[in-house]
């Protein structure tokens, strides 16, 4: 599952925001901090990342994510599930 979070994330993330934002060429760090409730849904979007507007990206691209058949499972029992993914791209200016 996270592959293919990872994987929505690289196609709609837009990395070119980064460009016109005064950010030093070089490695751009962004983590995405979220939870998975036991409907499914996302919750508590946030993002760790060097810019206002870059935070903003993240946090929209995360409420992208579909809500999930199946909640996550302990025990037989519901859970909230979190989640942290790093976002990480080159500014090359």
């Amino acid at each position: 599952m996270s592959t293919k979070i990872s994987k929505l994330i690289s196609r709609k993330f837009n990395v070119k925001l980064a460009d016109n934002l005064g950010l030093p060429n070089g490695l751009v760090k962004i983590v995405l901090h979220f939870k998975i409730n036991k409907k499914g849904e996302i919750i508590d979007a946030d993002a760790d990342a060097p810019h206002r507007k870059l935070r903003e990206e993240a946090i929209r691209v995360i409420k992208l994510i579909p809500k999930m058949k199946r909640p996550g499972m302990h025990r037989g029992q519901a859970v909230t599930v979190p989640f942290a993914i790093p976002v990480n791209f080159y500014i090359d200016s």
